[in-house]
């Protein structure tokens, strides 16, 4: 399985989530990373702006969110949700 991960980052306030994308063996992933978890395990805790959350605790993310599409957790509709559960 080939993951890459893209480098554009936003909040997607409508879902409460930071949005990046990857491409799974050629095919586009939607990302989201809940608000919840940057708070709880990247120290949001109710931050202005989850981006730079995002980007200081990147590596981290991204192995958690590497090892989801691993597991097969990619929705039918093309969606990965990295929710608190999934940290360690």
């Amino acid at each position: 399985m080939h993951i890459e991960f893209g480098d554009e980052i936003v909040w997607a306030g409508e879902r409460s989530s930071v949005f990046f994308r990857a491409k799974v063996d050629g095919k586009n992933v939607r990302c989201f990373v809940s608000r919840e978890a940057l708070d709880d395990h990247c120290g949001g805790d109710g931050a202005d702006d989850y981006v730079p959350i995002f980007h200081t605790h990147r590596k981290k993310i991204l192995v958690v969110a590497e090892k989801m599409i691993q597991a097969g957790c990619i929705s039918p509709a093309g969606e990965l949700i990295v929710a608190t559960k999934f940290f360690p």
